[in-house]
């Protein structure tokens, strides 16, 4: 196991289509330049923050016939842009879980042989969501691992997998994206208000604010979703199990709300420290006096645990219903 850290950059590490994420693009293209390429890479960040784009762009590298790789015009890296390479496999979550038979398909596949004779890559993008029998199933896969075949395991979570599949990766942390750099990187034919309002709204994930520029009633959406699910902040406890009481919680909803409450506390600790700079959205002081930096710090923890309780299916009323009494418990 290895965990990758950050590193300076470098010109190179810029003809990669990515937003952000260099220093994990330079470790990746270093890789590739000594030809020592992993046969298992963890990637771990938020939801929609790069990795399954970062993840692309590296299986154009590994198949690219380029010469500089990944070129972006060849054959294979528009195929791969297409979704439509033989020997790159994309699996993603069923019904929020990756099961057996899915596991079945990909060991099938890799038993052929390539089509061109190069690299086989297979990008998973949920792999903190493994039912068990497809956890050990990718496991012996990961023991036993074929040559010029690499997996690419994307995960919001890294407590959900088994430390065994950790110990097989090479790991990459994929943290928060800066304003300044989500902004650059879609400065194109996009005014610089409309650029401002939607890397505020993004949080830091630049696969959000390509969303949001791509549907422009999506961000409004989620700005009032967002301000109800803070409505909590506002309420003693008795009106928060109210409020809670007349959502219909289901586990994407629950996901959602963890992920807001993650944001909007994160933003406090760096407030808190005096690094504004770091903040990702406006300050709310009225908010921020509320609580102390030990207990922010103790509110971040638990929401962190929060995300690993809904990946094992834990009762999602339950989980936001316990973060309220932890919430309402550490006021001043």
């Amino acid at each position: 196991m290895c965990y990758i850290g950050a590193m300076g950059k470098e010109t190179k590490a810029k003809t990669w289509d990515v937003i952000g994420h260099q220093s994990v693009i330079e470790a990746l293209q270093r890789h590739l330049a000594a030809d020592k390429v992993n046969h298992a890479y963890l990637f771990v960040g938020s939801e929609s923050v790069g990795k399954r784009k970062v993840a692309t762009e590296f299986a154009k590298a590994l198949c690219c016939q380029g010469a500089t790789k990944p070129c972006g015009e060849c054959k294979d890296c528009l195929d791969i842009e297409a979704g439509q390479k033989v020997d790159v496999t994309l699996v993603s979550k069923e019904k929020g879980k990756i099961g057996i038979d899915q596991i079945r398909k990909i060991q099938h596949r890799l038993a052929l042989k390539s089509y061109t004779g190069g690299h086989k890559v297979c990008i998973i993008d949920g792999a903190d969501c493994f039912t068990l029998p497809a956890a050990n199933a990718i496991l012996k896969i990961l023991e036993e691992p074929a040559d010029k075949v690499v997996f690419i395991l994307l995960a919001e979570n890294i407590e959900s997998i088994i430390p065994t599949v950790i110990s097989r990766s090479v790991i990459f942390n994929f943290n928060l994206v800066a304003k300044s750099e989500i902004a650059e990187g879609l400065a194109d034919e996009n005014s610089p208000s409309v650029l401002a309002e939607i890397t505020q709204a993004a949080f830091g994930r630049p696969g959000l604010a390509i969303k949001y520029l791509n549907n422009s009633d999506e961000l409004p959406r989620q700005q009032e979703r967002r301000q109800e699910l803070l409505q909590i902040l506002d309420k003693d406890l008795n009106q928060s199990f109210q409020l809670v009481g007349s959502w219909k919680v289901k586990n994407e909803q629950a996901r959602e709300f963890i992920s807001v409450m993650t944001e909007y506390f994160r933003d406090l600790a760096v407030n808190k420290v005096q690094c504004s700079e770091l903040a990702l959205m406006e300050k709310d002081t009225t908010i921020t006096d509320r609580f102390s930096g030990c207990q922010i710090k103790d509110i971040l923890s638990y929401l962190v645990k929060a995300s690993s309780l809904l990946s094992q299916n834990v009762n999602p009323k339950l989980v936001i219903e316990n973060f309220i009494v932890m919430l309402h418990h550490d006021q001043t």
